[in-house]
C-alpha cells in the first residue's frame, strides 16, 4: 500500500514511475541529473507520504526514513551523459 501511495503522489507531481519500464534506478538518476532542482521535491513528497502512511496505519516508517536521510543515504544524481 505504501509504494502505491508513493507512486501515485510522485506521478501527480510529474516524476518518473517507480520500477518497471522507465522507472529503474538508472532512469531516476538520469531524471535527477537533468532536473537537479526536483530531487528535494521528490524527498519532500517521500517524507509527506511516509508521515501520512504512518498516521493512517500506525507504522513507524518515518523514523527509519529520517535516520537514512540524516546519514545522507538518499540516492545521488548521476552525472549527465
Amino acid at each position: 500500500m505504501f509504494h502505491g501511495d508513493l507512486a501515485s503522489a510522485l506521478k501527480q507531481a510529474g516524476f518518473p514511475r517507480i520500477g518497471g519500464t522507465d522507472g529503474s534506478t538508472e532512469d531516476w538518476a538520469r531524471f535527477f541529473a537533468a532536473n537537479i532542482d526536483k530531487r528535494d521535491e521528490a524527498i519532500a513528497i517521500l517524507q509527506r507520504v511516509t508521515k501520512a502512511f504512518d498516521k493512517k496505519n500506525g507504522t513507524k516508517i518515518t523514523k527509519y526514513l529520517d535516520q537514512s536521510l540524516a546519514r545522507g543515504n538518499a540516492a545521488k544524481a548521476a552525472p549527465p551523459e
